[in-house]
């Protein structure tokens, strides 16, 4: 993906394979960022994300990498926490449920903020709506939470199917 260089998140379904994860610059000006192979898979569900956005990050027990990323300073407050936390449990528990290991090394759940559906389940980057994602633990109701825990429940339940 070639991306202008004030973006600082670029992300598709796959992971990176820049070193640490940070897109060199090319001498054009551009960012020029380079991914895992993506596996074959049905093209519905390419997803790809530019944006000024920062993610919060955790692995699970499979060492697969789970990130909640969005506007920075969401992330900042903490409004993905949540969610990457109920990301790492659901998709563990996905795992042994099926018997069969997710076979991405990444997950992504990328928050935007004019999404028009609730999420979309690309495969390895799930986009969502900003309200089904961020959750402010000072001033959200329980039910919001209640919400979030739903939505990226079903969405890590497509990663399979």
């Amino acid at each position: 993906i070639i991306a202008a260089t004030y973006y600082q998140f670029v992300a598709t379904n796959t992971a990176s394979t820049d070193e640490n994860g940070v897109c060199p610059e090319h001498s054009t000006g551009w960012k020029i960022c380079s991914f895992e192979t993506t596996p074959k898979m049905s093209a519905y569900l390419l997803g790809f994300v530019v944006a000024y956005y920062t993610c919060t990050t955790g692995k699970d027990s499979n060492g697969i990498t789970h990130r909640v990323c969005g506007i920075p300073t969401d992330i900042s407050a903490g409004k993905g926490d949540f969610a990457l936390s109920q990301s790492i449990q659901f998709l563990e528990y996905y795992t042994e449920f099926y018997g069969q290991k997710y076979p991405l090394t990444k997950v992504d759940h990328v928050a935007v903020p004019a999404f028009q559906a609730g999420a979309m389940e690309n495969w390895g980057i799930i986009i969502y709506r900003t309200t089904a994602l961020m959750f402010d633990e000072n001033s959200e109701a329980t039910s919001n939470k209640f919400y979030i825990n739903l939505v990226v429940g079903h969405e890590l339940a497509h990663q399979w199917f």
